[in-house]
Parts: C-alpha cells; structure tokens; sequence
C-alpha cells in the first residue's frame, strides 16, 4: 500500500484547505471467484501498470479459462461427466473449442459472429500465440486496450448462448 501526505501552505501560518481523494481496489473473497475472473482481473492489473505482455497473455488465458469453464458445464448437462471430459480433451486447442466443440455444446460458433471473433483471433489469439512460440512483437498499450475489449465481449457474446 502506498500512503502520501502533505501540506500546504499559503502563508505559512495559515493552512489553506484542500480536497483529498483516494481509490482502492481489488479482489473480495478471492477463493469464490472463478479462475477466469482472477485472470482477467490481473490483466486488467498488468495494463494498468504498464505490462503489456502479461498483459495480453493474461487476456488470452483469462479466455481460455472462461471458455473452459462454460463448455463443461453445458456439455456436462447435456452428455454427462465422461463424455464432457473426452470432448474437452480431444478439442483441447483453443480454436476448436471456439467453433466445434462450441457448437456441439449450444448449436452457436464463434465464427458465426465475425464482430466477436475477428477481434479475439486478431487481437488476442494471433500475438498470443506469436508471444509464446518465441516471436519478438511489440505490444502496445493500445494493442492491450484492443485485447481487454475484444475478450471482454467474446466472454459476454458467448455468456448469452447460456440465456
């Protein structure tokens, strides 16, 4: 926690006054939140403070998880724990389960929305992968701003198959 104080004075007798604010943030009963919620809070932390590379690779896996998470809870409900399992693990990349194994879980693809999923594959999917297979890529603040939205709304667009 960083506190900073200080006065000021006009005369230095007399104190003129002064407005004071402050923020604080962060995450409340941690344990009860899910994965993805904590992933994409430290996104969200990393951006702030200028890591942009964290950043966006917290984005993605903040993806990944959320989607992770919906798919085995609507296959799950729909063909039972085992079969929920081998679907995962057979459609364990990203892409399938964004189109595939989507599909078989609500009967939507994200490619079926070109506004949702252009986005997330340009902004998030494309230089998250060049990040982690050793590419040199700058990331900018605004490349980060582009990935916070363009996984923001993939997570709400596919939040609305669950309605």
């Amino acid at each position: 926690m960083l506190i900073l104080a200080g006065r000021y004075e006009v005369d230095g007798n007399t104190p003129k006054a002064v407005a004071v604010s402050w923020s604080v943030y962060g995450l409340i009963s941690i344990a009860d939140l899910p994965a993805w919620f904590i992933q994409f809070y430290a996104a969200a932390t990393h951006l702030v403070n200028g890591l942009y590379k964290p950043a966006l690779l917290d984005y993605a896996v903040a993806f990944e998880l959320f989607l992770e998470s919906f798919l085995r809870m609507k296959l799950t409900a729909r063909f039972g724990t085992i079969h929920a399992e081998y679907l995962l693990r057979k459609g364990w990349r990203v892409e399938d389960r964004c189109k595939d194994i989507l599909q078989l879980a609500t009967g939507h693809r994200m490619t079926d929305r070109n506004d949702v999923f252009q986005p997330w594959d340009i902004f998030v999917r494309r230089p998250r992968n060049e990040l982690a297979h050793g590419q040199r890529i700058d990331i900018d603040n605004i490349a980060v701003e582009s990935a916070h939205q363009a996984t923001y709304q993939a997570i709400r667009w596919i939040e609305t198959l669950d309605e």
